[in-house]
């Protein structure tokens, strides 16, 4: 997804930053979900009644009674001077009875030990005849266990028409416990219906661990037909209190830490990592929904900081969203394949509201370039007519509504179904997916054959009689993937490409292979089946967490050892001798865990070590090295090497990989150049520089005033489908200029179809140039590049030379200096022209805008001025090359695109532009540009 279109001047004159991942301060926040009552996702229990209840809310009557639940819209300043739009809940009693009212029960809030939190809530009467109406605010705590019993912020207030605010006593709990807001009208005639807007219960926001890296998105993995995934079955109805509480066998942390939130599935997902899983089939029901959303923006927080976190696709489950509340859908209807198609479009809202990077798409589970969706039965008693439903109608429905965000959708899907079941028609692959009691199952469907493994099963503490599949320690479920990596090394048969591991953590079920106290199971009084399990014969937690991870080793496509380096802030200039501490972080690609122990670490590997040590170990405290036994593959290590640059003026080369025990390296090799020198950057290093070996693409620096500089690179597109550009404001820091973050402006055609609200600033990486001295000849100066994986740009190491100076290195300016800088027209914002009046009076110009079909394109020119103006020929790159590895400057060629003529008639800060193109398509015209950047140690001349 490309950021949000910004001011062109802004990039320019701004710095854009990452600032790292901090820890920051704990804020306090609003723990109340959805305090705006937006959606429509929440539901009805027992007798309650309204169209639509605003997500993670609930209406309930039951024993007899009758409750009704709209929402109301209010404008802004109806609930006090400056209050927002927002919208309110109007609650009604139809009929008293047991109990009936207003909560978020599947979505509570956590209490922090020793915090102290007030509930607080906006009502008003909404009886017809004007009268007031009374209504308890319940404040229920819960633990582990249930209900405690204690209600300590609870309070009631009596609701006039007009609003007012109410507040509960402060509290405090002792442990960490849950709680849910809840109202309940008072049954004292009248209508019996209050309006209740903005509830709050204040307390601190949850903070993410802090890192010292600017945020590290990578592209996932993109599947094809000859690839193997180990998956798994990922369910989100936990709290500490509630959702699925009564399986076999408990967590090693308790069953009361699974609050559902996000540091909950940060470990979780950190487990799943460690069993070497790299699919999950996440669970796409109508309950949960905030705990599935907290699941996305755990995986969001672990990809930020560098983790190639599991990949993840929707596993709709039409029996609980339908058939368990007793509906059913007609997919023959236009309606029936709306409502069909909706709820995975729901559970993709879900990802990208907290996915919202430029990587996140890629996160998402396709093959051959196809989104995989997987559903669970769609047996008549939930789906109607499920044969009616097509592959177009699912298709064309996921388009109109994701094509923009989510563009694999345009290539079609690949359907999962299941066996024992009734499965959509056009099901490209089946599996035994909770369908066979069985330790194992294996399904041929179209010729794709898949596997589905599992530990055991026994979920008779929630059902009577229930099913038992024993565990006996774990030898069952090795036995198992022996049996696969047999039939996989036998050849015989479709080949399998795709494993279900039966669930993650089905709770209830006693199916997951999460880490579990490995003591006695716990079986519920009502469980009356007589049996009994062990659930590791060493009495190891991890039992099928370790069993899964040496497993999937030998049937996943990934090499033993391999890595790959992520960010790293060596710095791009040093002076001669001084020391400093770089930062490299490398991630774990292979199968082969990483510790001290196995002998792996971070080594230089050329120039004798001339930058510092030989080596540098793993730190197993901060990569939790005692808990997973190393670190498993996906997970990002950060080295801090300290390094002191060599004596010898230069541009010097440091270079690193990671080795194993005996010396050897494996991986990713990162290589780095840094200018040693002793000055600092100024005013003359103005001007354009390239890489000789990479003539055709260089980089135009303006140095600002400030200690700033703008940085434009005219290049190459990744797959040399034309030109390329990018620009960036950036710090001056020593020898180096420092641009956190690149731009790839991309969008709208050339001429008068130029449409600057169509442009979009796609963030290109980040870059650094740093400098033996101002000349930059002869050895020169270095420019590192991070890439860009969303947009398909590697990183890339090129060497800086200078080829034109504008101000000249003895800061004595000539004449026309101040004629040079970035110039613009606003009504036109993102394109535009740099100027370079060069030290031999000549005059280069490069135009940065787009081509007729709105991709990036750039024109270049140099010439003699006249007087005030300057006419020059104008150059294109007819025939591009690639950007990066796939760069061959024989493969460019320039040809003519037609000429500009620049004329500055009223004084330095505006110029006429006007081109003659000669390019079929792109015609003539003349702008008024504006200047956008003045040089620093320049002045407008006396005399043009």
């Amino acid at each position: 997804m490309a950021m949000k279109p910004v001011l062109w001047s802004a990039v320019i004159v701004c710095a854009v930053c990452f600032p790292g991942i901090a820890a920051g301060q704990a804020t306090n926040i609003n723990q109340v979900p959805n305090a705006g009552f937006g959606g429509d996702l929440g539901y009805r229990f027992g007798d309650a009644q309204g169209a639509v209840v605003p997500d993670y809310w609930r209406a309930f009557a039951v024993g007899g009674g009758g409750a009704n639940v709209e929402i109301v819209p209010l404008a802004a300043n109806a609930l006090f001077p400056g209050s927002p739009a927002t919208n309110a809940v109007r609650v009604s009693i139809t009929f008293g009875g047991g109990d009936q009212g207003f909560d978020h029960d599947l979505t509570p809030f956590s209490f922090q030990p020793g915090v102290s939190y007030t509930a607080s809530v906006y009502i008003r009467s909404a009886n017809g005849d004007g009268s007031s109406q009374g209504v308890d605010i319940a404040v229920p705590v819960f633990d582990v266990n249930g209900f405690t019993g204690r209600q300590p912020g609870s309070f009631s207030a009596t609701a006039t028409q007009a609003w007012q605010q109410f507040s509960g006593p402060a509290f405090t709990e002792a442990e960490d416990t849950s709680g849910i807001l809840a109202f309940r009208l008072q049954d004292d005639g009248g209508d019996n219906a209050i309006l209740i807007a903005m509830p709050e219960v204040e307390g601190p926001a949850y903070v993410p661990p802090a890192v010292s890296y600017p945020p590290i998105y990578t592209m996932g993995r993109q599947f094809t037909a000859s690839d193997r995934w180990v998956g798994t079955h990922v369910f989100h109805w936990f709290m500490n209190y509630g959702g699925q509480i009564q399986g076999p066998w408990r967590p090693v942390e308790g069953r009361g830490k699974w609050t559902g939130e996000v540091p909950f599935w940060r470990d979780q997902i950190k487990d799943m990592m460690d069993s070497n899983i790299e699919v999950l089939y996440v669970h796409l029901w109508n309950g949960f929904h905030l705990q599935r959303e907290q699941f996305f923006e755990a995986l969001n927080q672990l990809r930020r900081e560098g983790y190639d976190t599991p990949l993840v696709m929707p596993f709709l489950d039409p029996l609980i969203i339908w058939g368990e509340n007793g509906e059913t859908i007609e997919v023959a209807s236009t309606a029936g394949k709306d409502e069909y198609v909706r709820w995975y479009n729901i559970w993709l809202d879900q990802y990208f509201r907290y996915n919202t990077d430029d990587t996140a798409h890629s996160r998402l589970v396709t093959l051959d370039g196809k989104f995989v969706l997987n559903t669970w039965h769609g047996n008549p008693d939930a789906i109607v007519n499920l044969s009616a439903l097509s592959r177009q109608d699912v298709e064309s429905r996921l388009i109109a509504y994701n094509a923009d965000r989510f563009p694999a959708v345009n290539n079609g899907i690949y359907q999962i179904g299941t066996t024992n079941g009734v499965a959509p028609s056009f099901s490209d692959e089946l599996a035994s997916q909770f369908s066979i009691l069985a330790y194992e199952a294996y399904i041929t469907h179209n010729g794709r054959r898949t596997v589905m493994l599992s530990p055991g099963n026994w979920d008779q503490n929630v059902r009577d009689p229930g099913l038992f599949l024993a565990r006996d320690g774990g030898v069952h479920y090795e036995d198992v993937w022996d049996d696969l990596l047999a039939e996989v090394a036998g050849g015989g048969g479709p080949p399998i490409r795709h494993l279900f591991l039966k669930s993650w953590n089905e709770y209830d079920e006693g199916t997951g292979l999460f880490a579990s106290d490995p003591g006695p199971p716990h079986i519920a009084p009502s469980n009356t089946g007589g049996n009994n399990d062990v659930f590791s014969t060493t009495d190891n937690p991890r039992e099928y967490i370790d069993t899964t991870y040496t497993k999937a080793s030998q049937f996943n496509n990934h090499a033993a050892r391999d890595s790959r380096f992520l960010w790293s802030d060596f710095p791009t200039s040093l002076s001669a001798g001084e020391a400093a501490s770089v930062n490299l972080l490398v991630r774990n690609e292979g199968n082969q865990k990483w510790s001290g122990a196995s002998g792996i670490r971070l080594s230089e590997t050329v120039n004798g070590h001339a930058w510092g040590p030989a080596t540098t170990p793993i730190d197993a405290v901060a990569n939790e090295v005692s808990r997973y036994g190393g670190v498993f593959r996906g997970r990002p290590v950060l080295f801090e090497v300290d390094v002191t640059a060599p004596q010898a003026p230069g541009v010097h080369a440091a270079e690193y990989a990671m080795t194993g025990g005996n010396g050897a390296a494996f991986g990713e090799t990162f290589t780095f150049q840094a200018a040693v020198g002793e000055d600092d950057v100024q005013a003359g290093h103005s001007g354009a520089f390239f890489n000789p070996a990479r003539n055709g693409e260089g980089n135009y620096v303006e140095i600002l005033d400030g200690d700033r500089a703008v940085v434009y690179t005219f290049t190459y597109r990744p797959d040399g489908s034309g030109p390329a550009w990018f620009l960036g404001t950036g710090a001056i820091e020593g020898g180096s200029i420092v641009i956190d973050e690149l731009f790839r402006p991309t969008g709208t055609p050339f001429g008068p179809g130029f449409d600057k609200d169509e442009i979009e600033f796609s963030p290109a990486g980040s870059m650094s140039l740093g400098f033996v001295d101002c000349q930059s000849g002869g050895s020169g100066g270095v420019a590192n590049y991070s890439g860009s994986e969303a947009l398909g740009f590697e990183r890339l190491l090129s060497r800086a030379g200078r080829i034109s100076q504008i101000t000249g290195c003895g800061r004595t300016p000539h004449a026309n200096a101040g004629l040079s800088g970035s110039y613009y027209d606003p009504a036109r914002n993102g394109e535009g022209i740099v100027v370079q009046w060069l030290t031999n009076g000549d005059v280069l110009v490069i135009m940065f805008t787009y081509d007729l079909n709105g991709e990036q394109f750039w024109v270049f020119g140099l010439g003699t001025p006249d007087g005030d103006t300057v006419t020059m020929d104008a150059l294109y790159p007819a025939v591009p090359t690639s950007w990066g590895s796939g760069f061959d400057p024989d493969e460019i060629s320039l040809e003519s695109w037609g000429s500009f003529t620049l004329t500055w008639a009223n004084g330095c800060n505006a110029v006429t532009f006007e081109y003659d193109a000669t390019l079929a398509g792109y015609g003539s015209a003349t702008r008024n540009y504006s200047r956008l950047t003045r040089l620093a140690e320049t002045s407008c001349p006396v005399t043009n």
